[in-house]
Parts: structure tokens; sequence; C-alpha cells
């Protein structure tokens, strides 16, 4: 009897759980009601922006930018851009993922990514120093 061997495939589960913006357009970060787990993102959530709503939210002064991760998928088509206030960002294990829209990074102020950064699709705009502990990856 002969025996085969099959490779595995490597999966990474992400850690925090997805909350999806839902905003309506130019709507505040910051509003509970314009995430679909009634809250802002927190340090154990993904910020998750896909093709069921596009709209660009404003990323006010009044928002907390400490998550687990951030995560903007093929056909998001809006923008986020922390110019206006320059709110730090913080990002934990689940890192930095982008396949669609354009992120701006504060003139002032951190981007710190804990995890990995890979952007696949979209437009990144770093506007300051970005610190990286994880695998940067450029597909």
């Amino acid at each position: 009897m002969l025996l085969e061997v099959e490779a595995l495939e490597t999966r990474v589960v992400p850690a925090g759980t997805p909350n999806i913006w839902a905003g309506a357009a130019a709507a505040n970060w910051s509003t509970g009601s314009n995430w679909s787990l009634g809250h802002a993102p927190t340090a154990t959530e993904i910020a998750t922006f896909n093709n069921t709503d596009t709209n660009s939210p404003t990323i006010d002064a009044s928002a907390v930018l400490n998550l687990s991760g951030i995560a903007i998928q093929t056909g998001y088509t809006g923008t986020l851009d922390d110019t206006a206030n320059n709110i730090a960002v913080t990002l934990g294990t689940d890192g930095f993922a982008q396949a669609g829209g354009t992120f701006k990074t504060a003139s002032s102020g951190k981007f710190q990514v804990a995890g990995d950064f890979t952007i696949s699709g979209g437009t990144f705009t770093d506007n300051n120093i970005v610190t990286f502990t994880g695998v940067v990856r450029r597909m």
C-alpha cells in the first residue's frame, strides 16, 4: 500500500472581529451608528471597508484609531483621509490590508503597524513616518 502526503495550505486567521463601515457620505468615523457592530472599531476589532458601502468616512477629531487592523477590500472605492485631524493610527496583529480605495496618512502623528502591511490594490499615500514591526508586502 502506497501512501501519499498532500501539502497543506498556510492560513492566517484574523485575531480581531470585523466591524464594517456602513456610514453615509462624509459621516464621522467616531459615530457608532456608522459601523456594523453599533460602535466605532476598538483595539480588538478590524475596521473593514468593502463594496456594501463605498462612502468615505470623515476621520474626525474624536476618532480613536487604536485597532486590531484595517482591511480595505476589493470593490471599496472611498477614501480614508487622516490629513485633516492627524489622528495617530496604531494597528495590532491584524495589521493593514488594502485591496481597493485610497488611504492617506496624517502629516503628523504616528502610523504604527504591528501585524503585516499588505497592499494589493488601491492607493496608499504616506505623509509621515510609518513604523512596521510585521511583514511588508506589495502584491
